[in-house]
């Protein structure tokens, strides 16, 4: 099937409207230990120095706008494409 005839109009995703539930260092902690318990205390930390970093960017005074372009042709294929 061609690109071409699957082409459909871009749509417009806003999750601004969304609760957000900024995950503090404590859950985190504890998040990261039930799901891999096989890390040590210091990947655990780092683990959650990025997200607390992350989650500032993304949720801080001054959030990042994000914008994501897909083509839905490629999110209906099994493999990438070659060549």
């Amino acid at each position: 099937m061609s690109a071409e005839r699957v082409r459909a109009p871009a749509r417009h995703h806003d999750c601004s409207d969304k609760a957000r539930l900024p995950q503090t260092t404590d859950p985190a902690r504890e998040l990261f230990r039930h799901v891999v318990p096989e890390l040590s205390t210091l990947e655990i930390e780092h683990r959650v120095s990025f997200r607390v970093k992350r989650q500032t960017v993304l949720f801080g005074d001054a959030p990042t706008t994000l914008v994501a372009i897909s083509h839905t042709l490629l999110l209906t294929l099994k493999e990438a494409p070659r060549g």
